[in-house]
């Protein structure tokens, strides 16, 4: 392998690990409102980089879609993600 082959990897390394990627989702259960809320976070490779998205659902499945829509967005090619459901009735 040449040396610019080399350089061609590294950067595409380097590049994915910089990228933005989907590792924890939230689902949330609002007994006052009844909407369920989803919360996403994104890594952006930095320590202390994440960035979270919040979105208003009138149902449990459809914010476990919008977290799933976010995760389509943003892959995540180093490890899986979680997404963590509040379900539980009191």
């Amino acid at each position: 392998m040449d040396k610019v082959d080399k350089l061609i990897i590294k950067a595409k390394k380097t590049a994915q690990r910089k990228a933005e990627r989907f590792f924890r989702g939230f689902v949330e259960h609002d007994p006052d409102t009844g909407k369920w809320t989803a919360q996403g976070q994104l890594c952006g490779g930095k320590i202390n980089g994440v960035r979270q998205i919040f979105s208003k659902h009138d149902t449990m499945e459809a914010a476990v879609d919008a977290l799933q829509a976010l995760a389509d967005t943003y892959p995540n090619t180093v490890e899986d993600a979680v997404v963590f459901i509040d379900d539980l009735t009191e």
